[in-house]
This record gives C-alpha cells, structure tokens and sequence, in this order.
C-alpha cells in the first residue's frame, strides 16, 4: 500500500484492481450500536467496491435485527426507531 497526502493506494481485496482505497470493516460497522468497537477488522477496497456492498451490508444489519433470539442485545435495540 502507497499513502501520498492521506490518500491511500493499494490493491482491491475484491476486484484486484490498483486504485485509491478505503478501508471496509468486516463485519460491517452498522451492526454495532455507538460507540463502535475500534479494533474491528478492515480490508483495503476500492470505493466503488466498498459503496457497492453497502445495500448488502443494510440487509445484513435488517436481517440480524429480526432474529428472535437476538432480539434483547443492546446493539440490536440501538437499530430500531426511536417512537
């Protein structure tokens, strides 16, 4: 990885490429309720790869929500409306 002015330049775990790059937390920081774990893992992604999952990171963190079984935890209440 290259970094010139905060800018970072790296190879995509997903598509391979060689662009600017973001880090992508996996799991996805959504999941968690504020303040957010800092020592979650990330991985070097394009912007246009990290952006394109970010549908499937909201269907993961919806989908997570409705469990019953996980229904009480904290970072699960946090997610729903406030009413």
């Amino acid at each position: 990885m290259y970094e010139k002015c905060n800018i970072k330049f790296g190879t995509c775990v997903y598509c391979g490429k060689i662009r600017t790059i973001t880090d992508d937390h996996i799991p996805p920081s959504s999941i968690f309720a504020k303040p957010k774990p800092n020592n979650l893992i990330t991985v070097p992604s394009c912007h246009y790869c990290n952006q394109g999952s970010s549908k499937d990171d909201e269907y993961f963190r919806l989908t997570l929500t409705i469990r019953k079984d996980v229904s009480q935890h904290p970072d699960v209440l946090m997610n729903y409306p406030v009413v």
